[in-house]
């Protein structure tokens, strides 16, 4: 069905009822898209500062913890030691 409309087009270009179901079908995907993105931030765990570091405690990500003179964030759950692992990043220094 083509809308016939002169308002809804130039005189070169006819928009299809079908043309203006597939745009809104992609819009509708992307904003689900962009809700579930949404979500998975809204429930993503903040930065919390746990106190200089204890050896044998299981730390999770966004954990941030103080060691020989640096203040570490956890960056995915470990028992390693901040400074020598790869799941701790150096954000700065403790005072």
């Amino acid at each position: 069905m083509k809308l016939d409309n002169p308002e809804l087009r130039d005189s070169k270009t006819q928009v299809t009822m079908g043309f203006l179901l597939r745009v809104a079908d992609m819009l509708i995907a992307k904003m689900t898209e962009q809700q579930k993105a949404i979500s998975e931030l809204e429930t993503r765990r903040t930065m919390s500062f746990e106190g200089a570091h204890d050896p044998g405690r299981q730390y999770r990500q966004g954990d941030c913890v103080q060691r020989s003179g640096g203040l570490f964030v956890c960056l995915a759950a470990t028992d390693e030691l901040p400074g020598e692992s790869a799941r701790w990043r150096r954000i700065g220094d403790a005072k």
